[in-house]
């Protein structure tokens, strides 16, 4: 069994996971599960795998390969947000196990992996509001800036500043 965490603290995310594998009763071993895709100054994401180590490391391995083309929309590095990222990662988790699923299961293995991904790139923001901000409020600030500028809206109780957040 594989153990993958990740934190959310107020001063960033800490990600952990442990080493260990097995092939087996009598075989175990060490393998890294942590991914780190950094681009330093740009952006710095983490991918930790559990479940079928040849899945994991076949998408592992096919995301390191194809951080040499810049224009690739299957290129870590080149994508513009984490959700772009996410969903390139389960695009290509898709198709390592469609291409080797029944080989595996001819094996009376479990194909199957999980995935746990965070990190950040540049340019891409998290704001953060007290707890008792009403949703309402950001709705207002966006219409504002869409030039439907109003005083209220729902239950909102003003517009928000979305350069300095609380």
């Amino acid at each position: 069994m594989t153990y993958c965490l990740g934190v959310y603290l107020r001063d960033g995310l800490v990600f952990a996971s442990d080493s260990r594998t097995n092939a087996g009763v009598d075989h175990v071993a060490t393998f890294r599960k942590m991914s780190i895709f950094e681009k330093a100054g740009d952006r710095v994401m983490y991918l930790l795998g559990a479940g079928n180590l040849a899945t994991t490391q076949a998408v592992v391995n096919h995301l390191f390969r194809n951080l040499g083309d810049d224009t690739s929309q299957s290129n870590l590095y080149a994508l513009d947000n984490m959700f772009d990222a996410a969903e390139l990662i389960g695009d290509v988790m898709r198709s390592v196990t469609a291409r080797h699923a029944s080989h595996v299961k001819a094996a009376n293995a479990d194909p199957g992996a999980d995935f746990l991904f965070g990190g950040q790139i540049k340019g891409g923001r998290h704001i953060q509001y007290p707890k008792d901000t009403p949703l309402t409020n950001l709705f207002l600030t966006i219409m504002g800036k869409m030039g439907d500028h109003q005083d209220r809206f729902g239950d909102s109780t003003g517009h928000l500043d979305l350069s300095h957040p609380a």
